[in-house]
């Protein structure tokens, strides 16, 4: 009997249960995945795909979690228990933005995503060239950008500060930046770019800002003490919600030790928050 089922399945894996009928599938059929069992279609959350399989609709919210389609809580969706479909979770601060997508509003300044690299997992002493090992770590902050819900052609959404930093230690002559005061001066400036000319790929680059600080903020070393310190020796990279424009009140960036104070001021501000 074409009825006969072993618990919701039928014995005959070729067959389809219709209202708790075993019944042959429409020849038209072709769906292999995330289907109704009950009939020839995708699953709530499935759209059909190419070679006419089911997949889910990640543009309206869903990811395919065991063999079924549910709303995508990293991006912001949750389950509507009104209409049952995935929606921005208000309860967590998602709204609907107008590329559909959801995300959280947020002002100039808002930290959006920051990244803290030692100088010296990143670069030789003395040089500006990154170290081929050491790109999965800004490999790792282009992905947080990335996954952060903001356009990243659209420079009037955010501002990358690049912020490149020594201690007070000098370098030898042999080194291409030497001397004090303008040889880590340079050497930071050139460290900025550097991690710049890397990411900027996915970024717009009117919303990128570089700027070497030397040892500003790098602590002055006692009588006695050693000029070296690794924490000083670093680059910082804060992504913040907001034009450039909106959170420096300035399109000229680079104007001297006053811009780099900014710099500073807005690491710190960003760290504490």
């Amino acid at each position: 009997m074409n009825d006969t089922k072993d618990g919701c399945k039928c014995q005959n894996p070729k067959q389809i249960m219709v209202d708790g009928i075993c019944k042959d599938p429409d020849p038209n059929c072709h769906l292999t995945h995330l289907v109704n069992p009950n009939e020839c279609k995708c699953i709530s959350g499935a759209i059909s795909g190419t070679d006419n399989k089911c997949i889910c609709d990640t543009s309206a919210g869903y990811i395919e979690q065991e063999n079924a389609c549910v709303c995508n809580t990293d991006k912001g969706y949750a389950l509507d228990p009104v209409d049952g479909k995935c929606a921005c979770d208000t309860s967590k601060g998602f709204t609907q933005k107008s590329d559909g997508t959801c995300g959280k509003e947020q002002g100039a300044g808002d930290q959006i995503a920051h990244a803290n690299i030692p100088a010296d997992s990143l670069f030789e002493s003395g040089k500006a060239e990154i170290k081929p090992e050491a790109k999965s770590k800004l490999d790792a902050f282009i992905t947080k950008a990335k996954e952060s819900n903001i356009d990243l052609s659209n420079s009037d959404e955010y501002c990358l500060v690049i912020v490149g930093k020594t201690d007070h230690q000098g370098f030898k002559s042999t080194s291409k930046y030497y001397g004090k005061g303008g040889g880590n001066q340079k050497l930071s400036e050139d460290r900025a770019n550097a991690v710049k000319d890397y990411i900027k790929t996915p970024f717009n680059e009117n919303a990128i800002r570089t700027v070497g600080v030397a040892a500003t903020d790098c602590p002055t070393p006692k009588k006695g003490e050693s000029k070296a310190n690794e924490t000083c020796r670093r680059v910082d990279i804060i992504m913040l919600a907001g034009s450039c424009s909106e959170n420096f009140n300035t399109t000229d960036w680079i104007t001297g030790v006053a811009k780099a104070q900014d710099a500073i001021n807005l690491i710190k501000d960003t760290l504490n928050k």
